[in-house]
């Protein structure tokens, strides 16, 4: 009987899109993901051990090598295992690109009640990549196929004419203000908060008025994307 490939799904907002396990290896190395994303959750990824991994996920330390190479391969998985492999279903081919990254904006903001076990993660991986130069560079090699893959999206979806850069560095600068503000969220909810997300998004679209409305000054603040020319030297001579 031929077996058949895992599909990639939608998950509830703020959870990690997974393949749906289909047989017993599929469903061993969910298991194994997912303890070992506890474990990394409650201590960080220094003390991530395939020991305690196994402990936890109820199983033999055998079944962890048989699955993952390497301690280093699961912290990967796990990783790995946290990043949506589509975009947000919110945003939708058409219309101006202000309302598509809005669209952004309120698939981020939806994710508020996750927001903290996301950004625990995504700190300690980070810590664990920067002291680890061969996870940083694998880390780095992974996040350069998932731009690939956004840009590509991107290209086919956003109004690309709007774009106030080149697609490639869209995709990165999405990046790092969706993981930003995750973090700054999870840290002081009561400070970062949905309206300031949505006014960074509108500050991505260039739409001022809009963060004026928001009563967000443009140019000012968290938001501000316009960079501050170096003032000339005053001369001496008079």
């Amino acid at each position: 009987m031929k077996r058949k490939r895992s599909k990639d799904i939608g998950a509830p907002s703020g959870q990690p899109v997974a393949s749906i396990p289909v047989g017993k290896r599929d469903r061993t190395r969910a298991a194994l993901i997912e303890a070992a994303s506890q474990l990394i959750a409650e201590e960080g990824y220094e003390r991530l051990s395939m020991d305690r991994v196994a402990t936890r996920a109820g199983m033999t330390k055998g079944s962890i090598y048989g699955n993952f190479a390497s301690k280093e391969d699961l912290v990967m998985a796990t990783f790995l295992a946290t990043v949506p492999r589509k975009p947000p279903p919110r945003v939708q081919p058409g219309g101006s690109l202000s309302k598509q990254l809005q669209s952004f904006a309120e698939d981020l903001i939806a994710q508020a009640p996750h927001t903290r076990p996301m950004a625990t993660k995504l700190v300690a991986f980070q810590l664990y990549a920067l002291t680890h130069e061969e996870m940083r560079r694998r880390a780095a090699k992974e996040n350069a196929a998932i731009y690939a893959r956004m840009e590509d999206w991107v290209r086919r979806v956003l109004a690309i004419d709007d774009l106030p850069m080149a697609p490639a560095q869209f995709v990165r600068l999405l990046h790092v203000v969706s993981n930003g503000l995750l973090v700054a969220h999870a840290m002081a909810p009561e400070l970062i908060g949905a309206d300031v997300v949505r006014a960074t998004f509108s500050a991505l679209a260039g739409d001022a008025h809009a963060c004026a409305r928001r009563g967000t000054p443009s140019g000012t603040g968290p938001v501000a994307l316009r960079v501050k020319r170096p003032m000339r030297p005053r001369s001496s001579k008079r």
